[in-house]
């Protein structure tokens, strides 16, 4: 049980990671604003889900609250990503058409 909570959490983070370069290199963060340095981005978790057949940790991706880094973008929602309990499957929730993809 223990070497699949780590690769569990060894998937979450290559997740954020990615979604955090990607970030960087479609021009939505500018670089230096690493998602888990507490200051201009952070992750919060939300809850376990169920997406497709599959149970889910969900956590939303936003600015940090600090207004003297962030400004007005204090607080606001980058994104919302869950990924499966197994590490296997990673969904991106597109809040346009209310649906997990």
């Amino acid at each position: 049980m223990m070497s699949e909570i780590k690769d569990i959490q060894f998937a979450i983070h290559n997740v954020f990671e990615n979604i955090t370069d990607n970030a960087v290199s479609n021009d939505i963060i500018e670089p230096g604003m690493l998602a888990d340095d507490g200051k201009s981005l952070v992750w919060e978790a939300m809850s376990e889900r169920e997406i497709d057949g599959d149970v889910c940790h969900a956590f939303e991706l936003r600015y940090s609250e600090d207004e003297t880094i962030n400004g007005e973008m204090a607080g606001r929602l980058l994104g919302i990503y869950a990924v499966s309990k197994d590490g296997k499957k990673f969904y991106q929730y597109n809040m346009a058409n209310d649906t997990w993809e």
